[in-house]
């Protein structure tokens, strides 16, 4: 069985943080999210924001998602505290 191809953990982590926010954004705050599925450079997914009369007005948020101890390895009472890069955050 040593010829059957794997799947990093760190490609199944991505994949649930993807899932996750899209549960988040859809269920909690009633907005539209869709994931890339284009040539990865960082863009994820995006959201779709929606007025409480579930009219959109066309405004998005473009997601760059982490998931994983590595990414979210602070903490304090309240939350996770993310540490990026500034190359990151100037994308």
């Amino acid at each position: 069985m040593g010829d059957w191809p794997k799947v990093p953990e760190e490609e199944q982590l991505g994949r649930l943080g993807v899932l996750l926010v899209g549960i988040k954004v859809t269920k909690s705050l009633g907005w539209i999210f869709r994931e890339t599925s284009s040539t990865d450079i960082g863009i994820d997914g995006e959201m779709e924001l929606r007025n409480k009369d579930l009219t959109s007005h066309g405004k998005r948020i473009l997601l760059q998602i982490k998931c994983g101890h590595s990414y979210l390895s602070e903490e304090n009472e309240n939350s996770f505290i993310y540490r990026g890069s500034y190359s990151h955050l100037r994308y």
